[in-house]
């Protein structure tokens, strides 16, 4: 009897320890963040994605239509990758108002040309 009590306690033992960890892991003090904390580079981050994934897609599904040339889709995406490294750029140090308005100024005038592209408008920039 003595050899199967030197196995069971053991064995009961690291069950209970093997059970507990789970709860006390879930014990901790732990709450995510509110809702309306944001980040150090601001909330504004999302919006200019959101922006930038739907020039993208627009663009690439003009070229599939052939409404937009393989020469002109490249252009706009290398604008996409430049307006892309400027955004992490002015994000390491928090997003100033001049840089937001800076990158919106870009993401507008490259969702013109892309607009104005794609219906086959050859009007210059400013004209209506």
């Amino acid at each position: 009897m003595s050899k199967l009590n030197a196995f069971t306690i053991p064995a009961m033992a690291l069950a209970v320890l093997v059970s507990a960890v789970p709860a006390a892991a879930s014990a901790q003090n732990y709450r995510p963040a509110p809702p309306y904390a944001a980040p150090a580079y601001g909330p504004a981050v999302h919006v200019y994605a959101a922006r930038k994934n739907t020039i993208e897609r627009r663009v690439d599904r003009a070229l599939q239509q052939r409404r937009l040339d393989i020469r002109k889709a490249r252009e706009f995406k290398g604008e996409l990758i430049s307006i892309s490294r400027m955004e992490r750029d002015f994000a390491r140090g928090g997003f100033s108002r001049q840089e937001r308005a800076q990158l919106e100024r870009r993401i507008d005038r490259l969702e013109s040309r892309v607009d104005r592209e794609i219906r086959n408008d050859r009007r210059g920039p400013g004209r209506r």
